[in-house]
C-alpha cells in the first residue's frame, strides 16, 4: 500500500507541475509577451504595397526632354478569379507579359496576393483582359534622345533611383515621395477582401531644367565618335561652355551608352558610363603653356614684346628639354612672346618657367582653378592635382611649365581658358538652368587680350591651322602630351593623349570649347586628331546659332 501510495503522489506531483508549467507559460504568452505578439499579428495580416511616383522630368534649355517618365503598371494576380479561367490568365502572362513557363507555374501554385510583373507599359497592360490581374500605378523612365547626354543625366534602376550623373545627383528632387497600399491578409498571406484598402498616394518628383542644348550636345557627340573612328583612339571628350555665364552648353564622350538599355552596355564596356569630361584628369601638355605665359606676363617677369632666345634643346638639372620638332636651317632660334606660343616652343616656355619661379607659377596655376574641383553638379568631379611648389625641383619647374608633372581635367582646362576670352574672370561652369553667375577676378584686361591674339594667330599661322573657318575668327592652342602609365610607372613610347582648347569667335567671344582625344593610333598630334574634331563641331554650331562672321 505504501508503494502504491507513492505513485499516488508522485504522479499527482507531476502533474501539479506540468499544469503549473502550461499556466506559467501561458502568462507569459498572455500578460508578458502580449504587446510583442499583438505587433506581429497585426503585421502579418497587412500587406503594404509601394505605388511609385512619376519623376521629374529633366530638360534641356529650350526645354526638350532629356528625360522623362511614362505611365506604367505593376500587375499583381488576384488569387480570387485566377481559377475561374486559368488558361486565359496564363496565356496573357506568357503572350503580353512575356513571363517564362516556370514563372508562370511558380506564380499559378501561390495563394496569395502577389505581384507578377513591373514597369509594364501602358499599351500591354490595356491588352489583359483575363479576371484575375490587378493593375497598380508605376511608371518607366524614358529618355528620348537615346545616347545623347547619356554621362550627364545618368539613369534610374529598376529600384526607381537614379544610379548616375544628374538622376544621381537630384534623385530626392526627381523621384518625389512613394506612396503606398495596405491590404488586410489571413496569417497564409491571403488577402481578406471584405476590409477596404487604405491608399496613400504618391508625390510626384519636381522637374530639373539644364543648361543643355539637346543639338549642340548632338553635334559635339557626333564630332567626338567620327574622330574616334578616324584616328583609332580609345576615347574621346569634350566641352563648350559660355565664357560670360560658365553655362555649359554640351559635355560629351566617347563611347557612350543608351540609358534605355543601359545593362547590355554596361557588360560590353563598363567604361561607357565614365564622364572623363569631368573626372579624367591628365598631363594636358602644351595647352598649359598658355597659363604659364599670362602667369609670367600677370608677374612682369616678361613682357609683351620680349624675345627670348630658344635653341632646340636645353639642360635643366642633368635633364634634357627639346622641341618636338627641330628649327628650320635659316630659322632664327630668337623668338617673340606670341611666336612661342604659336609654334608651341617647349624650351622657351621652360625658360620662361625657369623665370618665373616656383612659388609665382604654382599661384599663377592655382588662380586658374587647377588642382581644385569645379563645383559642377554632377558626381565623380576630380580635382586634378599639383604638388605643392615646396617640393619641386628645377627640372619640375621647367616641365610644368609646359603641362608636365601635373594633372587637369578638360572641365579645369575649358574654364581656364575662357578666362582670356571675357576678359579676366573665373567663372563657375554649372549644367542647372537658372544658376547665378559667379565669377572671380583672376587676370588683367590686358593679359587676356593679348592672350587672345596669341591664340587666334596660332590658328591662323601656328599648330592650329586646320581649325581655321572662312569668315570667323577662332583662338586655340594645341597639346600633345606623352601618355603616362601608372601601372608601368613611365612614359608609354608612341602613345599620347591630345587636346585643343579653343575659343570662338575671338572679336566677339561666345564660346570656350575643349577636345581631349585619349591615344590615337594613327594622326598622334592634337593638330591632325583633336584639331579636326573641334573645328567640325564648332561649323555646325555657327551655322545652328546662326553666328554672324567676324
Amino acid at each position: 500500500m505504501n508503494k502504491n501510495n507513492d505513485r499516488i503522489v508522485f504522479v499527482g506531483v507531476v502533474f501539479v507541475a506540468i499544469v503549473a508549467l502550461i499556466v506559467l507559460r501561458m502568462f507569459y504568452l498572455q500578460v508578458i509577451r502580449y504587446d510583442f505578439f499583438k505587433n506581429q499579428s497585426v503585421a502579418q495580416q497587412k500587406r503594404k504595397i509601394t505605388l511609385y511616383p512619376n519623376r521629374g522630368d529633366i530638360l534641356d534649355r529650350n526645354g526638350l526632354y532629356l528625360a522623362t517618365s511614362s505611365k506604367a503598371y505593376q500587375v499583381y494576380l488576384d488569387p480570387r478569379y485566377k481559377y475561374k479561367n486559368p488558361g486565359l490568365v496564363r496565356q496573357e502572362m506568357r503572350d503580353i507579359l512575356g513571363l517564362s513557363y516556370d514563372r508562370i507555374n511558380s506564380l499559378m501554385a501561390r495563394n496569395t496576393y502577389i505581384l507578377v510583373k513591373s514597369k509594364v507599359d501602358k499599351p500591354s497592360a490595356m491588352k489583359l483582359t483575363a479576371k484575375g490581374f490587378d493593375l497598380l500605378p508605376d511608371s518607366i523612365r524614358i529618355y528620348p534622345s537615346k545616347r545623347t547626354a547619356a554621362q550627364i543625366i545618368g539613369f534610374v534602376g529598376w529600384d526607381n533611383d537614379g544610379k548616375d550623373g544628374l538622376e544621381k545627383a537630384f534623385d530626392k528632387k526627381l523621384a518625389g515621395k512613394s506612396g503606398s497600399m495596405v491590404l488586410e491578409s489571413d496569417l497564409k498571406g491571403r488577402i481578406i477582401y471584405s476590409d477596404k484598402k487604405k491608399v496613400f498616394p504618391v508625390k510626384d518628383g519636381k522637374n530639373i531644367e539644364t543648361t543643355i542644348d539637346r543639338y549642340m550636345q548632338f553635334i559635339l557627340e557626333v564630332a567626338l565618335e567620327r574622330g574616334v573612328a578616324n584616328v583609332g583612339a580609345r576615347s574621346a571628350s569634350g566641352i563648350i561652355m559660355d565664357v560670360y555665364t560658365g553655362e555649359i552648353y554640351a559635355m560629351a564622350n566617347y563611347p557612350s551608352f543608351n540609358p534605355n538599355n543601359y545593362s547590355p552596355d554596361f557588360i560590353k564596356d563598363p567604361t561607357c558610363f565614365w564622364n572623363r569630361a569631368i573626372f579624367m584628369d591628365y598631363e594636358p601638355g602644351s595647352v598649359m603653356k598658355l597659363f604659364s605665359i599670362s602667369t609670367a606676363l600677370e608677374e612682369g617677369v616678361i613682357k609683351e614684346k620680349d624675345r627670348i632666345y630658344s635653341p632646340n634643346r636645353i639642360v635643366v638639372d642633368n635633364s634634357v628639354i627639346e622641341e618636338a620638332h627641330d628649327a628650320q636651317v635659316d630659322e632664327s632660334l630668337t623668338r617673340d612672346i606670341t611666336e612661342i606660343i604659336m609654334k608651341s616652343l617647349n624650351v622657351a616656355t621652360a625658360k620662361i618657367g625657369l623665370e618665373l619661379g616656383a612659388q609665382k607659377l604654382y599661384k599663377g596655376l592655382i588662380k586658374f582653378g587647377f588642382s581644385k574641383k569645379t563645383g559642377i553638379e554632377l558626381p565623380g568631379e576630380s580635382p586634378g592635382s599639383l604638388r605643392h611648389y615646396s617640393s619641386w625641383y628645377k627640372v619640375d619647374l621647367s616641365r610644368m611649365a609646359f603641362g608636365y608633372g601635373l594633372t587637369a581635367t578638360p572641365l579645369q582646362l575649358v574654364r581656364a581658358v575662357a578666362v582670356f576670352a571675357n576678359g579676366g574672370d573665373l567663372v563657375h561652369p554649372h549644367v542647372l538652368k537658372g544658376e547665378n553667375v559667379r565669377k572671380e577676378r583672376v587676370l588683367s584686361k590686358r593679359t587676356s587680350a593679348f592672350m587672345m591674339k596669341a591664340m587666334q594667330r596660332t590658328v591662323e599661322e601656328g599648330t592650329g591651322v586646320a581649325t581655321i573657318i572662312d569668315q570667323y575668327t577662332i583662338g586655340g592652342k594645341t597639346g600633345t602630351a606623352r601618355l603616362f602609365s601608372s601601372e608601368f610607372n613611365r612614359y608609354m613610347p608612341g602613345q599620347y593623349n591630345t587636346t585643343f582648347l579653343g575659343v570662338f569667335p575671338v572679336k566677339k567671344p561666345r564660346f570656350a570649347m575643349v577636345i581631349m582625344v585619349n591615344d590615337p593610333a594613327t594622326m598622334k598630334y592634337a593638330s591632325t586628331s583633336a584639331v579636326p574634331i573641334f573645328k567640325e563641331a564648332a561649323e555646325r554650331i555657327i551655322r545652328y546659332l546662326r553666328i554672324d562672321p567676324v
